[in-house]
Parts: C-alpha cells; sequence; structure tokens
C-alpha cells in the first residue's frame, strides 16, 4: 500500500487477504514496510456493505500482540518484530470491493489507493471433487513350527588308557510343522487431484464392516497436506482380523480449510475363500546346530535326518584314575535354530569306562661297616710363658686305635602290579627308580616285562646298592600303551644292625714329625709312645706388641698307607719391657705491635638515586711477639713396666732428643734395674732446644740383647709463652680517611670508630643487567714500624630491569560466495518424447572475503628488581605513536619488592589490523627521577573470534508442471561448509529430465527457442546468522519437439533397454516389423531387446553389446537396430537414410554374421551403409541429436 494510496509515491505496508469457506469468513493482514512504525488507524472497508467496524488499534508493543503470520504465503518478505494488525469478519462468497488503511509514522497514511484504484476481491468456494479409490486384500495367516530328536549308538565304550579311540555313531532328525494363525486385510488407498486447482487434505479415516473396525492408515505426509493440481497421493493400510468373514472397507477423505476441492470416499469389498493368499509366521527356513558337529545345515525348508560318527579315547593323565579306574559320560545337544534364537533342543549322551594298572611296592634295606685306624698325640705342658732369649723343655704323647671307616648301604623288595579290567589281560613292562636317578635291577621272572590277568595281579623284584643311609623315595613304573603308572616305597635305614670288616693295613708304621728316638714305631694293635723337647723366646723386637709375643708350636704324628694323622701343640708366650714417657715444653717471648681495621657492614645494597648509606670503621691496636728473640726448653718423665705376670727382668735405659743440649737423665734404681714381675721404673729428664720445631724424643730399654723403645712428642703449639715489650712505645696511628682525631697516639691495645657515607651512581649507563657494583678501600698504619691495615667496603647499586608483553585480538567476519552449473553439452537438453536425460548439477561455495573488527592490544609491563634487600617504588607510562589511549590496571604506580618484579597490566583500542601499520609501544618506568624503557612492535597474528565460519547450502527446482513433475521441487539440504575445509567445496547431485508426453512436445528450437526453462537455486545461509546468505541460479533449456524429432546413438539403446544398466526406453516395447519393405504390424506389441535378431542367433540387445571384432556385420547392425529405434521413437527419417535403412534390412536379414565376414562384396556393401546410418544416428544427417546420458552408464 502507498503513501496516500498513490502508487506513484512510496510504498509503505503490504495487504494479505485469506477466506474460508468452511465458516465464511475473511481475513486480512496489514504488515508496515521495513524502515517505518505504524502509529494508528488501521481499518477494512468494503463498498458492498458500507464502511465496516474500526479495527482496535491493539498490536503495538509492548503491550500490544504481534500479528499470526502462519498463513501468509512463502512470497511475502515477514521479519521479526515486523508490525501490522489483522483483521476477520464474516462475509459471503461473492464480488466485492475493498479499501484498507493504515497511518504510517510520521504522519504519513499507507492505504489501497483512491476511489478509483480500489481492490476487486472475488470469493468463490470449491464445487470440485478429489477423486478416491482403494483395494482391500484378504491374507491367511499361517506358522512354521519345528521339532528336532537326537539319539546315539553305541551309548557306552570300555578301554585300557591308551588304546584307540572307539567310534559312536550320533543320528539328528528334525521335523517341520505348518499351522494357521489368523487372518487380515491390507491395500492401497488412491488420492487423485485432475483439476487445475489445489486441495487440502485435513485427514483420512478408514473403517471396516462389519463391526466398525477403525484402521490405521499410513500416507508418509503430515496432514493437513496440499495436494497440488494433478498430483496423486497413495496411503498404505493393514489390518488383523479377529475371524475370516466378508465385508467392506470405506475411506474417507476430508478437506481442510481454504481448500479448493471437496473431499472423497471410496469403498472395496472383501472375503476369505479357497484362494485367497496366505502370508506365513514363524520361520520357513532354520538352521541345525550341533554342540559337537557345530552346523549341520543352515537353510532348512523341510524334515531332515543327520548323522555323523565320533570318536572317543582314554585320557593318558594317570592322575585322572582312581584305583586305575576313569569313568565318564558325554551329554550332547543338537538345536534347530534362526540366527541366535533356539526354536527346539535334543541330547544323547555316551558313557566312557577306562582301566589303567595299579602299582605297589616294598623296600628292605641293609648295612655294611668296615674299620680303619685312629690315631692321637698330646703335649705337656701345652703353654710356656718366659722372657725373651730364654728356653723350656715339653713333654709328647703318641696313641694309635681303630674306628670304623666305611659303611655301604643297599635295597630289595617286589614290585606288585594289579589289573582292575574285569575282562582283559595286560602285559607290562616295569621299572624301578630312587630318589637321586639309582636305577634298580628288576626280575620279572626272567626279564623286566610282566603279565597280568584280568582282575588280577603279578609280581616282579629288585634289588640296587646306595650311596649312603638317607630316607629316599623308591618308585617303581609299569608302562601301558606307552604311559607310567607307578608306586612308592620309602627306604628307611634306621634300626638296621650292620656287618663290620677291617682294619686295613696291618701291621701299622706310625711316623712322627720331631722324629724322635726309637721312632718309627711299627704296631698290629693299639699303641702308645712318649718323648721330651725344648722351647726358646725370640730377641726380635718386632715380634712383639705392648711387650708380648706369642706363637703356637704344632707337631705331628701319622699312620704310613692311610690318611690317618694327629697334631699337638705347645702355645708360647714371650714378653719383652715396656716403655713410656712424657715431655713438657716450655717458651720465654719479646712482643711488638700489630694493627687491624675493619669496616661494617662490609657490603652496601642500594638503589639508583637513593640518597647514601653510613659505614662504620673500627681500628684495632695489640701486640704480637718477636720469634728472635724467643727460647725453647724440655722436662719429663719415663717409666719402664714388666709385662711378665710370672718372673723379673733386668733391663739397661738411655734416653735420646735430636740437637738437644744439656740433656740428664735420673732412675730410681739406676740405669740398669732389675724390676719384678709385673713391676715399674720411674726416671726423670731435661734438654735445652734451638727452636720450637715438633720432634721426638725416645728413650730404651735393652733386656738379653732385645731393645725397646718409648717416646713422645715436644710439641710447643699448645704452650703459653713469657712476654715482654713493645716498642715503639708510645706508638703513633694514621688513616687515609683522616677522621677526626687521628692520628692516634697510645702505649698499649686500643681501639678508634668513626663512620663514612657512601652513594650510587644516577648515570644509568653505568649500570649492566640492572646492578652496578665498586669496592671503596681504606688503611690505618702505625708509624716507625711496617705495620698497616686496610678495609674494603664492596657497593651494590641497582637499577629497575623493565620488559613488556604486547597481544593483539581481533574479530574477523568470513564473507562468502556461491556458484551453480548444470552439467550438460550442450548447455540444453533435447529430448524425444517419452525419454529421459540424467545430468548432474555442480554447486561450488567459497570464501571470497573477510572484515575485522575489535582490534585491541594489551598486555604487561613487568618492572624486576634486582636488589635482594629492598623494595623499588616506581611509576609507569605507556604510550602508542599515533596518541592512541592506553589504560593502565596499576594506576601508573608500582611497588616491586626485593629480588622480586612486578607487573602492571594494559589495554587500549586501536583503529585498524590492516597491512603494513607497523606500531611501537613504549612503556616508561621512573625510579628516584631517573627513566628506564622498553618497547616492542604491535603485529596481528590470526584473530581471537571467527564468525560466519560455517554456512549451511541448500538447492530447490522451481516447481514448472508438467516439466519438473518427475522431480523433487522441495528445498534440499546439500550440508555445511566451514572455513576450515578444503576450499572451493563443490556439491554435485543427479537430476533426471523426462520422461514427458506428446502434450509437451511443440515446435520448439534449441538454443534460441526452447519449450521451457527448468530453473534451480542454489542457497547457503550463514550457519549462526540467517540473516546472511547468498544465491545463485542456473537456467536449463529445455525442447521437445513435435516434428522430425531427435535421435540417439546406439550407444544410448544398448543402455536404456530392460536388462539396464539405465532405466527402459519406451522405443524398445514397439509393434513388431512384418517383412524387408518395413511394413509395420500393428496388432502386436513385443519387447524389440529379447525377439531375435536375423539370422545373427542373438536378440538384439545380445547383439548390441557383441563387439565387432572387424566383423562389418556387426557395425551395420549396431546402427540399423539405433535406426530402428530412433524411427519408432519418433524421429524423421530424410530419404537418404530411408533408402539406407531398407538396404541394410535386406542385407541383414539374407546373411549370417559368418557370411558378411567371409564376403569382401557384402563387407563393403555393410561399411557403406553403416557411415550413413552412423551420422544419422549422431545428428548429422538432418535431424538433430537428442540429449544424450549414455556415458554415464557404459554405453559406447
Amino acid at each position: 500500500m502507498y503513501t496516500a494510496g498513490n502508487p506513484t509515491k512510496p510504498q509503505l505496508s503490504d495487504l494479505y487477504l485469506r477466506y474460508d469457506c468452511n465458516s465464511q469468513t475473511i481475513f486480512a493482514l496489514v504488515l508496515k514496510q521495513s524502515g517505518y512504525s505504524i502509529e494508528g488507524s488501521p481499518w477494512i472497508k468494503i463498498y458492498e456493505l458500507g464502511n465496516s467496524p474500526r479495527v482496535d488499534d491493539s498490536y503495538n508493543p509492548p503491550n500490544g500482540v504481534q500479528p499470526e503470520f502462519s498463513w501468509v504465503p512463502p512470497s511475502a518478505t515477514v521479519q521479526a518484530n515486523t508490525e501490522g494488525y489483522e483483521a476477520s469478519f464474516s462475509l459471503a462468497p461473492g464480488n466485492y470491493t475493498m479499501e484498507a488503511h493504515v497511518s504510517i509514522a510520521s504522519g504519513q497514511t499507507s492505504s489501497t489507493g483512491r476511489s478509483d484504484s480500489f481492490i476487486n476481491v472475488a470469493l468463490t468456494c470449491p464445487t470440485e471433487s478429489l477423486g478416491v479409490s482403494k483395494t482391500a486384500n484378504p491374507f491367511y495367516l499361517e506358522n512354521y513350527d519345528w521339532t528336532i530328536t537326537k539319539a546315539v549308538n553305541p551309548d557306552s565304550h570300555t578301554m585300557f588308557i591308551g588304546d584307540a579311540a572307539q567310534t559312536s555313531t550320533y543320528t539328528v532328525t528334525v521335523d517341520q510343522t505348518l499351522t494357521s494363525t489368523g487372518q487380515k486385510v491390507m491395500g492401497t488407498i488412491t488420492i487423485a487431484n485432475s483439476t487445475t486447482k489445489n486441495a487440502i487434505i485435513a485427514n483420512v479415516i478408514d473403517t471396516i464392516t462389519p463391526g466398525n473396525i477403525p484402521v490405521a492408515v499410513n500416507c508418509s505426509v503430515t496432514f493437513p497436506y496440499t495436494l497440488t493440481a494433478g498430483q496423486t497421493l497413495t496411503c498404505s493400510y493393514t489390518q488383523t482380523l479377529a475371524s475370516a468373514f466378508s465385508g467392506q472397507n470405506e475411506v474417507i477423505v476430508l478437506p481442510g480449510n481454504g481448500s479448493g476441492l471437496k473431499g472423497g470416499r471410496a469403498t472395496a469389498n472383501f472375503s476369505f475363500g479357497t484362494s485367497t493368499p496366505k502370508e506365513t509366521t514363524g520361520y520357513p527356513t532354520v538352521d541345525v546346530v550341533d554342540t559337537k558337529q557345530g552346523v549341520l545345515q543352515t537353510g532348512l525348508g523341510g524334515d531332515k535326518t543327520f548323522t555323523y560318527d565320533t570318536n572317543f579315547g582314554c585320557p593318558t593323565d594317570p592322575a585322572q584314575y582312581v584305583n586305575g579306574k576313569y569313568e565318564t559320560t558325554y551329554d550332547n545337544t543338537a538345536n534347530v535354530q534362526k540366527d541366535t534364537t533356539v526354536i527346539d533342543s535334543d541330547s544323547a549322551s555316551v558313557k566312557k569306562t577306562c582301566y589303567a594298572p595299579v602299582v605297589t611296592k616294598t623296600a628292605n634295606p641293609s648295612i655294611t661297616q668296615t674299620l680303619g685306624w685312629t690315631l692321637n698325640k698330646q703335649v705337656s705342658p701345652t703353654a710356656l710363658s718366659m722372657n725373651a732369649g730364654e728356653s723350656n723343655p715339653v713333654h709328647y704323647t703318641v696313641t694309635v686305635g681303630t674306628e670304623v671307616i666305611n659303611t655301604s648301604y643297599a635295597v630289595s623288595g617286589t614290585i606288585t602290579v594289579a589289573n582292575p579290567n574285569p575282562s582283559q589281560s595286560m602285559t607290562v613292562p616295569v621299572t624301578d627308580v630312587l630318589a637321586g636317578g639309582i636305577n634298580a635291577t628288576v626280575d620279572c621272572g626272567g626279564s623286566a616285562t610282566l603279565t597280568v590277568p584280568a582282575n588280577s595281579s603279578a609280581t616282579c623284584t629288585y634289588s640296587t646298592n646306595l650311596p649312603d643311609s638317607a630316607t629316599r623315595l623308591n618308585t617303581a613304573t609299569a608302562t601301558l600303551n606307552n604311559i607310567g603308572f607307578t608306586g612308592t616305597a620309602t627306604v628307611n635305614f634306621n634300626g638296621v644292625v650292620p656287618t663290620v670288616v677291617g682294619p686295613t693295613p696291618s701291621p701299622a708304621t706310625v711316623t712322627d714329625t720331631n722324629a724322635p728316638a726309637g721312632s718309627p714305631w711299627s704296631t698290629s694293635g693299639p699303641m702308645t709312645q712318649n718323648y721330651d723337647e725344648t722351647l726358646t723366646c725370640s730377641t726380635n723386637p718386632a715380634d712383639y706388641q705392648n711387650g708380648h709375643y706369642s706363637f703356637p708350636h704344632p707337631n705331628t704324628a701319622a699312620i704310613t698307607g692311610t690318611t690317618k694323622s694327629s697334631t699337638a701343640t705347645v702355645n708360647v708366650d714371650c714378653y719383652a719391657p715396656l716403655v713410656s714417657k712424657t715431655a713438657a715444653p716450655a717458651i720465654a717471648r719479646t712482643l711488638g705491635w700489630t694493627i687491624q681495621k675493619q669496616v661494617t657492614p662490609t657490603e652496601l645494597s642500594m638503589n639508583i638515586g637513593d640518597s647514601g648509606q653510613a659505614v662504620h670503621y673500627t681500628v684495632t691496636v695489640g701486640t704480637e711477639p718477636i720469634a728472635a728473640l724467643t727460647q725453647y726448653t724440655v722436662t719429663g718423665s719415663i717409666v719402664v713396666t714388666n709385662p711378665n705376670p710370672n718372673q723379673p727382668m733386668t733391663v739397661a735405659i738411655a734416653d735420646m732428643l735430636p740437637d738437644s743440649t744439656n740433656m740428664v737423665l735420673n732412675c730410681n734404681g739406676g740405669l740398669n734395674p732389675t724390676i719384678p714381675a709385673g713391676g715399674q721404673v720411674n726416671c726423670t729428664y731435661s734438654a735445652s732446644l734451638p727452636n720450637g720445631s715438633t720432634r721426638t724424643n725416645t728413650a730404651t730399654a735393652t733386656l738379653n740383647g732385645l731393645v725397646v723403645n718409648g717416646t713422645a712428642p715436644v710439641d710447643f703449639s699448645n704452650v703459653t709463652p713469657t712476654d715482654t715489650g713493645p716498642t715503639p712505645s708510645p706508638a703513633s696511628v694514621t688513616d687515609t680517611n683522616l677522621p677526626a682525631g687521628s692520628p692516634w697516639t697510645t702505649s698499649g691495645p686500643m681501639t678508634q670508630n668513626y663512620d663514612e657515607t657512601l652513594t650510587c651512581s644516577t648515570n644509568s649507563a653505568d649500570y649492566s643487567g640492572g646492578h652496578y657494583s665498586f669496592p671503596h678501600p681504606n688503611t690505618a698504619a702505625i708509624d716507625g714500624t711496617t705495620k698497616s691495615s686496610t678495609a674494603t667496603v664492596n657497593v651494590d647499586c641497582y637499577a629497575p630491569l623493565v620488559s613488556k608483553t604486547a597481544t593483539t585480538s581481533f574479530i574477523r567476519t568470513h564473507q562468502w560466495g556461491i556458484d551453480k552449473m548444470a552439467n550438460i553439452g550442450p548447455n540444453d537438453i533435447l529430448l524425444q518424447v517419452g525419454q529421459t536425460y540424467y545430468f548432474t548439477y555442480d554447486i561450488t561455495v567459497n570464501v571470497t572475503g573477510q572484515n575485522d573488527t575489535g582490534v585491541t592490544v594489551e598486555g604487561d609491563i613487568t618492572v624486576q628488581n634486582p636488589n635482594p634487600n629492598s623494595a623499588m617504588n616506581v611509576s609507569v607510562a605507556d604510550a602508542l605513536p599515533d596518541a592512541t589511549n592506553v589504560t593502565l590496571d596499576c594506576g601508573g604506580t608500582l611497588s616491586v619488592p626485593a629480588g622480586n618484579s612486578a607487573s602492571c597490566h594494559y589495554h587500549a583500542t586501536l583503529p585498524d589490523n590492516s597491512t603494513g601499520t607497523n606500531r611501537t609501544n613504549v612503556a616508561t618506568v621512573t625510579l628516584n627521577g631517573v627513566d628506564f624503557n622498553a618497547q616492542t612492535a604491535v603485529t596481528f597474528g590470526t584473530p581471537a573470534q571467527e564468525k560466519d565460519t560455517c554456512v549451511t547450502v541448500t538447492d530447490q527446482i522451481a516447481a514448472n508442471p508438467p516439466w519438473t513433475a518427475a522431480m523433487n521441487t522441495a528445498v534440499v539440504t546439500l550440508g555445511t561448509v566451514c572455513v576450515s575445509d578444503s576450499l572451493p567445496k563443490v556439491f554435485s547431485y543427479p537430476l533426471t529430465a523426462g520422461p514427458y508426453d506428446a502434450a509437451t512436445a511443440s515446435a520448439c528450437q534449441l538454443p534460441n527457442n526452447p519449450a521451457t526453462l527448468i530453473n534451480n537455486t542454489a542457497t547457503y545461509t550463514v550457519t549462526d546468522n540467517s540473516s546472511v546468505s547468498g544465491t545463485a541460479e542456473e537456467h536449463v533449456p529445455v525442447c521437445v519437439p513435435q516434428a522430425g524429432g531427435c535421435t540417439l546413438t546406439q550407444g544410448y539403446w544398448k543402455t536404456h533397454s530392460t536388462h539396464g544398466k539405465a532405466p527402459t526406453s519406451e522405443g524398445w516395447i514397439v509393434f513388431a516389423p512384418t517383412n524387408v519393405a518395413g511394413v509395420v504390424d500393428n496388432s502386436q506389441v513385443v519387447n524389440l531387446a529379447d525377439r531375435t535378431f536375423f539370422k545373427s542367433g542373438k536378440t538384439y540387445y545380445q547383439v548390441l553389446w557383441t563387439p565387432p571384432q572387424g566383423n562389418a556385420y556387426y557395425n551395420l547392425a549396431h546402427q540399423w537396430i539405433a535406426t530402428y529405434l530412433n524411427q519408432i521413437n519418433g524421429a524423421s527419417m530424410p530419404t537418404t537414410v530411408s533408402t539406407a535403412f531398407i538396404s541394410g534390412w535386406t542385407l541383414l536379414a539374407a546373411n549370417t554374421p559368418t557370411q558378411v565376414a567371409g564376403s569382401k562384396t557384402l563387407t563393403a556393401q555393410a561399411k557403406a551403409l553403416n557411415t550413413t546410418l552412423d551420422n544419422y544416428n549422431q545428428g548429422n544427417a538432418g535431424v538433430s541429436h537428442c540429449s544424450n546420458d549414455v556415458s554415464l552408464f557404459g554405453g559406447e
């Protein structure tokens, strides 16, 4: 509707009308155009009725209700929050003049027009009905049932262990039974709209009588459903009945509101009888599965018996036999089943009894002992105590006797084998082995093989020697069929009385290592011999430890020809004197001056620009000894001890000190005293020494030529000296710092203290890594001496280290494009009546650009304080070169802890991130008036957020009956494309044009005058923003010519028959030709594909697929069949082509492929005719070539 109702002025709103024939109510909807708002004054006027009542102005938000748009046609542009109003009132069918009105801001009106251009409305209601038909087909229901039985023969076996397996035969019998289970009725409902109007179907109701049984109908659509003009809707139903009866099935189609047609109804009768078809349940075929044999048969469809054999053998593990017997029963089940569902099952069992030998045995041990010689030697005394160099005698006794030297062991016994088999004897080899792999000799009556009667036993004997009297297990083994069975007995020698022999040699010869008089001695029995020997103590000092030396003195007697010997040992203790001493050194000194200077602290730590720190100096004056004026002496004692607890000793005593002078030694008892047993002698000494070196003082005691030493160190390190001095006195002390009161004067030790203030450099160039350090030395000295001392303060100065980061961010919105192309060569479709053409569309979607917004930079300014002792309080500033405002979250100040760091976060919004725009961000940190800078480049990488990253691609064929009748004209979703995909993304999908009937044929020509266009639109819509979309259209010209038609190649016809591969062309289903003159008989319709082709011995279809392989017969036959089918399909035939067609007919009808191949004349004729017909079929002989999809189906 336009401003003031004037179509030449701006359009302000849209008007939509709807009429309900059932209630005779008209509905009006007025919607504003985008960019305007509604003020009020909505009204509708029907001039034939007078002014309509004013519509209540209740639409406006926020208190109003939005209009309801569900009935607005799809072409209307309806957006969210659209403003408008609705009106409805009763109005009978007829012709009316209407005006609509609404006020649009500001002060404008919008209406349908002035009095000369009001809307003429014609209201008519449908009088035509839908065509409804239906079928009702009864069925009996039947069910398959199955049973299975299983048997086995024989059902028991008796065997020895290791015998060959015995066989049983299983029989499995399967039976099938078919029984009746009920009945049902099923059919289809066809709803046809043969009018030129669209119909709305509200519902479809189906009922069976008698009984008024409601029936569920499946139409595969949602009601209400719009059935467009010329279309048909097919529904289906199935209803189970309690009994078989004759009845009627009725369907009623209810029209919906706004339908252009009335509804309809249809009935169908049904009855059950002998000819009623049957529908079965259950399983017509089953699988037979056996737990022993597995699958006996799959897909069994009737009764059947299966047999198979199974072997049963005895277990070969003796542990499974109890008292020589093993018995078990095998259960075996067969199932009749479908997949994994078991329908029926049955089982059969086999009992198996196996026997094995049972072995028992005895064990009788025996012992034999042999005597040998014994020998014993003794000495008295066994111990001696003497001083060094002294001697004493000892007495030896040698005694000879006898003892048991060898014992032999043996075992013997019986082995008994029992046969538990009640009906069969057994023969077994028997072995006997003792623990440790000792084999016994077995005797079973001349051999090691034993025959045992049925249900009886037999016995063998065995014997063997043993290495010792250890208790061991004796195992007998009887082997049957290579399987061993054992019996055991324990060999125990406890309580066995031995047999004794020996000794040897006799008489025996006895020797002695001391070789006493009368030795060696000879004896045939026990004997005793005695003799003496003298022993002496060593005079070698190295042999003595702490005044004591001891040694064993062994002596051995032995019997010749045996291993018998005996040793007697005397333990000798020898004693030497022990010497110990002391040494007490003394020092007399003369003193000189010392000086020391110290500073506190020795280390200073300050920040750049600090006001300075004070240090404290201490000067200490003292004294020390002068080495050249020092005297050294030593005094001490010497103790000589007799460690012998049994007798005295007489010794000579002396003392030695290197470099000593004036040595004096005094001992009680003199220098050669006799020291009682366990007693001692005490001595004193004194001497002078040249220096304070540590040295060793040695005292000696001599006994029988043995010299023993005692030592003491002379060590002055811990001696407190006697001091005199120092000089000069008083002393004068100077200081390089020239503190107040210096120089200082003192006659003894003195301490002076003073302070000094040190500062750091304010030149930042002096600092490396935030650090600058320097030493500050200072010296104090004593005049008239060489004595001085220096104290140094190490000063560490610190400056802040500044660094920063820059993280950029922006939002990227992607822009999309779409293109569409039909894959048709050339770009149009020329078809015969009834022909189909298969082709594809390619839809290409790609990203065409991008838009970046929300450009920011942010980061952290980090200040590191390298000072490990104190914090830094700094000011912080940040700047961008284009004067962009930078926000700091720290407020421009930071307190940085000692040895730590602190950060200040900043943020700025930038005008763009365009390529080539480089920015440097500079941070400035100030400490005590000194500035420190850090900078970083502002660069851009990947976006922080991406929008419109994916689109949904749809496609729709525009409805254009009848050209699109066989096509899906609904919106088809092809898929989703994202920027992360491999782009561009191409969607391809197929479409089939045709078949079209004769009514569509026209005088169309391609490419300039097509009959119609198949219009197709592809659309992309941004997945997360449906307001962003784009489209691409393709328009394909189509022509079905009336006159002359068009031709198709032999490749098309070979793939479009009833044998596939493509859909069947109606050209194959034709009236049969009856003679070579080409006269057509219309009395009989045939399928040419399966008709025999002349004398070829093959059908038309087979000939088309036969490779010529140089035979001109098949080259001509291929083109002749294509020409023939083109003619039948409606293509006109020029005179030259018609002549070649009749000539080809004559040649093919008169000759076989072999005759043509064997004749040069016929081959030349066939090649000439083939060329003419090929040109015609290719569209090169006056008739256009039809669009051909043969390449899709493998034709040539």
